[in-house]
């Protein structure tokens, strides 16, 4: 009997490991298939590759879909976005987060990046420098509003009578998928911020081909 309870136990032990194997596997599946999507495919197809999204939004000719699947053995969500623009592929990007940062961001906020030493807004300027409590509390409630033109409208009314520096400019340009918008913000904070000498967190958001037009907006702002 001996031998009987000590195999009971170690599967009792197992059981955890396999289902979280399960779980991978399930969403490796959709990672592999992501492996598949091209430029210029359409909704259709990426559904038959992919399935339902987990949540979609749309604004003008833009649509814009997300994948997620929890995997909790390591507190971690992977995440899959997928835009178009007039019915066609235009953008993919795949990464990963913590369970805690989508399901439970009221309670557990994530620690933001230690900023950089806070430096006095300019002289005659009446902004006051954004807490990083300020910005996470407003970039969840962007990430709330569905319709790009609404999150516009709220990150113009956020930006104003405040003061940025370069790494929390750079979160405000995270919240937005497409190239375009990202400058956007950038246009609408690169007036308001304090540090511009740390700006490569703003060209890896848009890429460093990106880099001059980056340096040419913080340059006649």
């Amino acid at each position: 009997m001996k031998p009987f309870h000590t195999s009971y136990l170690l599967l009792l032990l197992l059981l955890p490991l396999i289902g979280g194997c399960s779980a991978i596997s399930t969403f490796g599946k959709k990672s592999d298939a992501s492996m598949q999507i091209q430029k210029g495919m359409r909704p259709e197809e990426i559904t038959a590759l992919m399935g339902k999204p987990t949540s979609r939004s749309f604004d003008r000719n833009s649509e814009y879909w997300v994948y997620r699947k929890d995997v909790p053995l390591y507190n971690r969500q992977e995440v899959i976005e997928i835009g178009f623009t007039d019915g066609r592929v235009t953008m993919l990007r795949s990464y990963q987060e913590p369970i805690d940062a989508q399901k439970h961001s009221a309670d557990h906020s994530p620690t933001p990046p230690p900023p950089p030493l806070q430096q006095p807004p300019h002289p005659g300027r009446k902004e006051q420098p954004v807490t990083d409590n300020q910005l996470e509390e407003f970039i969840q409630q962007v990430k709330n509003t569905p319709f790009e033109d609404d999150r516009m409208r709220m990150t113009i009314l956020f930006v104003k009578d405040k003061a940025f520096n370069c790494n929390q400019c750079a979160r405000l340009m995270n919240l937005y998928v497409f190239t375009d918008d990202k400058f956007k913000v950038l246009q609408l904070v690169s007036p308001h911020l304090y540090d511009k000498e740390n700006y490569d967190v703003l060209v890896r958001q848009v890429g460093i081909l990106e880099k001059e037009r980056v340096e040419r907006m913080l340059l006649r702002n």
